[in-house]
């Protein structure tokens, strides 16, 4: 870990045991955390240990370091949450990773982010992010959904972090097996929680509500493309976004995009549809914004001119009324959820980790008392 991280990572009296069931970022995350600290962790998912070629939620995310919280959801969380410790905490970590970026996926990029003036802003995130405003001399167009234009009138900038969550994935998985986590490739559910040792932690994302099954869970579904541009073609030095769309170059010259999480996996649209829908409009968007010359590099043919490498479907989910919940379940003394990061996982996760292996400590002091 960072040297600048080892206050949180101070060692608990006496090894005890965690479950953590879900190898997404957060799963991960607090996964290492309680390993470092000495414990005897277990992380059991449906792939096992994943590597490079995870297909759990958090690797299908498109992996940019956003940190920020929406202000209902911050309510609920253990307590107070402080942004500008998420934010600097993270860029911290993601800062560490991008040293070795054929190894970890990581890379530090700017962000240009097309808004409209009368829009909101997530609180806080301006002044963690370090933002410059630029308002434009003229609006730029852009196609929503409906296939109506809207006009959007200023552009944002502001330095982050491009994560190929595949990558991150398999590197932070090793990274946690070397600090003692072991990983088994297992199904699980409610019925067999009580073959499960110590304190259980509820990381499942998309399985959450098989686990937590008081709390009305939401799941939404997005898609995701990389591309892979062809000689000669230019490429984009910047990330763009726009509402729900983002075009993001990586590390390993692929350009991943999509929409973040917009479709309702309830509703009996073929995943083929929502895909070439949300292709037509990846390509209006670059005919909308690439003449604006708002972003280094992005040309109008980009989508059409390069080879699709992979089309990926990823979930979220949250809890209702509660965004993220980080919290013990009320039936099980031994079960402590900690679900509902999707779409900031990969942003606060770094950050969050710490609070939820904190939040397990305290279930295992509260058992042993019961003894």
């Amino acid at each position: 870990m960072l040297e600048t991280m080892t206050e949180h990572s101070a060692p608990i009296p006496d090894v005890q045991k965690y479950t953590v069931l879900g190898s997404g970022i957060v799963g991960l995350l607090t996964a290492n955390v309680l390993a470092e600290q000495g414990h005897d962790v277990t992380v059991i998912s449906k792939e096992g240990r994943p590597d490079n070629q995870a297909s759990n939620t958090s690797a299908n995310a498109i992996g940019q370091f956003l940190p920020w919280v929406p202000e209902e959801h911050a309510e609920t969380l253990l307590g107070d949450v402080d942004l500008a410790e998420v934010t600097d905490y993270s860029r911290q970590f993601y800062a560490e990773l991008a040293r070795n970026p054929e190894l970890t996926g990581v890379m530090p990029i700017r962000n240009v982010e097309l808004v409209q003036s009368v829009a909101p802003w997530p609180k806080g995130l301006p002044e963690a992010m370090a933002v410059i405003e630029e308002p434009l001399a003229e609006p730029v167009a852009f196609t929503d959904p409906k296939g109506e234009k809207v006009p959007f009138d200023t552009v944002l900038r502001f330095d982050t972090f491009s994560i190929n969550a595949r990558k991150a994935i398999g590197y932070l998985a090793e990274k946690a097996e070397k600090a003692g986590a072991k990983f088994v490739k297992a199904k699980f559910s409610k019925e067999t929680m009580t073959e499960l040792e110590g304190v259980v932690i509820n990381a499942t994302g998309i399985g959450a509500h098989e686990i937590d099954t008081v709390s009305q869970v939401n799941h939404f579904k997005g898609h995701t493309f990389v591309i892979k541009p062809r000689t000669g073609q230019q490429t984009p030095a910047e990330a763009l976004s726009v509402e729900d769309l983002i075009i993001m170059p990586r590390e390993d010259g692929t350009i991943i995009c999509g929409a973040l999480y917009i479709e309702d996996p309830a509703r009996p649209v073929p995943e083929a549809e929502e895909a070439e829908a949300l292709f037509s409009r990846l390509g209006a968007l670059l005919t909308d914004v690439s003449d604006a010359g708002l972003v280094d590099g992005l040309s109008p043919d980009l989508i059409q001119g390069a080879d699709i490498i992979s089309h990926n479907v990823g979930y979220r989910v949250e809890a209702d009324g509660v965004g993220i919940r980080v919290a013990p379940d009320d039936e099980n003394e031994r079960l402590l959820h900690a679900y509902g990061f999707g779409g900031i996982g990969w942003s606060v996760g770094p950050h969050f980790a710490h609070k939820i292996a904190a939040e397990a400590a305290k279930l295992h002091v509260k058992l042993k008392e019961n003894q």
